[in-house]
């Protein structure tokens, strides 16, 4: 395999990743929501997830960060006046 190919492969392995956390953290029901403290969100390409009740590093990280990606939230941030 060429490098850009190892690059494309790892970029949308990634992505899987990044899709199925957030679905997990969306399908779990409310109960297991509120006494995990669970929490996610995507900005642009981002994932971002948060769990105070689980403090490990799987459920407290962001994904999907590059160069490009930064500047989205960057821009997201500005509009939404955070």
């Amino acid at each position: 395999m060429l490098p850009q190919e190892n690059i494309e492969v790892s970029l949308a392995a990634e992505k899987v990743e990044l899709d199925a956390w957030l679905d997990l953290f969306e399908a779990a029901p409310a109960p297991v929501r509120a006494a995990f403290e669970l929490a996610s969100i995507r900005i642009g390409a981002m994932g971002l997830l948060a769990s105070r009740g689980i403090p490990i590093n799987e459920f407290n990280r962001v994904m999907g960060v590059n160069t490009t990606t930064l500047s989205e939230a960057d821009s997201e941030f500005e509009s939404s006046r955070l």
